[in-house]
């Protein structure tokens, strides 16, 4: 790729190339570079902003619509809210360390310890909000009591989702990582400067993959913003997963990562599979929710709790008519 990137700088086609060569460390250049960089910096500041957006959406939630939620059920609360944050991180680390571990698995595979081992690589974006979401819905579930009022979590949780992955990937690129294909378009990103960068052969201009992925995730904050409405309690975080998955599948085939079955790749794979559970999921709360509507009583009507007794309808209700 050095040789690349080279070349493409000796053929004039660096025109109109958008080229990015600011120092993305701020403070420290040791172990702590990472942290104290522009990407941790802006990490930080997208984490803090996203508890800011799930309190201030915590204390005015309401059902989309009436009965969506039992009257009796305790309002949510914003100390509730710092347990489940907390419990994502777990979650989310176990499970970005473990998709990272079979993207490369043909690195991990002689040393398996080496992903226990945060210096070796990163974590997987798509593991960490599958891990993430197991983890903090297992502990909404238990705050709530077990009870089904633990799905509302999920629609506070549905935009801070598509949030994270609009602020991780503005973070990946001021630390030029998640530099896709090289291109020759006007729109193609080249970082210049020591760095360091995250990419190989970093000044080679390339498609800014990791600003398409979360351009994507953001025009979805305004179109989960519009159809939140519409949708059934409990799956408004689905379908936001699913917006968000879908824009993955397709800017993936700009990425750099080698195809593993026919044009695709390890993460694309695993997208698609999340995806297919969704469905799943979201076909199942459609048949459990019209076999509820089935077995419900016509509007305006409610069963009795037992047996009408005729003696004690009032008298003109015995009376024939």
């Amino acid at each position: 790729m050095d040789h690349l990137a080279a070349a493409w700088g000796g053929s004039g086609l660096l025109l109109g190339v958008i080229e990015v060569s600011f120092d993305p460390r701020w403070l420290s250049q040791g172990p702590l570079g990472l942290l104290l960089s522009w990407q941790g910096l802006a990490a930080a500041v997208i984490v803090l902003a996203s508890l800011v957006v799930g309190a201030v959406a915590t204390m005015r939630y309401r059902p989309a619509r009436a009965g969506d939620v039992p009257a009796d059920a305790p309002a949510l609360r914003r100390d509730d809210l710092l347990f489940i944050a907390v419990a994502v991180v777990p979650g989310a680390v176990i499970g970005g360390r473990l998709v990272y571990g079979l993207d490369y698995a043909s690195v991990f595979a002689s040393e398996p310890i080496a992903l226990l081992d945060p210096a070796r690589g990163s974590l997987s974006l798509l593991g960490a909000v599958i891990g993430g979401t197991l983890s903090a819905a297992y502990i909404a579930r238990i705050l709530e009591g077990g009870r089904r009022d633990w799905r509302r979590w999920l629609e506070i949780g549905a935009p801070i989702l598509l949030f994270l992955v609009v602020g991780a990937k503005f973070s990946q690129f001021l630390g030029g990582g998640g530099q896709g294909l090289p291109w020759a378009g006007e729109q193609a990103v080249a970082f210049l400067g020591p760095g360091p960068w995250q990419s190989v052969a970093p000044a080679l201009p390339t498609i800014p993959a990791q600003l398409l992925e979360g351009a994507w995730a953001a025009v979805g904050v305004l179109v989960l913003a519009i159809v939140a409405g519409r949708l059934r309690p409990g799956t408004v975080y689905l379908w936001a997963l699913v917006w968000w998955l879908v824009g993955r599948v397709a800017i993936a085939f700009t990425w750099r990562d080698d195809a593993l079955v026919g044009p695709l790749g390890m993460e694309q794979l695993l997208a698609i599979v999340t995806l297919l559970v969704v469905a799943v999921l979201l076909a199942a709360g459609r048949m459990r929710a019209g076999a509820a509507a089935e077995s419900a009583p016509p509007d305006g009507l409610v069963w009795p709790e037992r047996p009408i007794d005729p003696t004690e309808l009032p008298p003109t209700a015995n009376r024939p008519t």
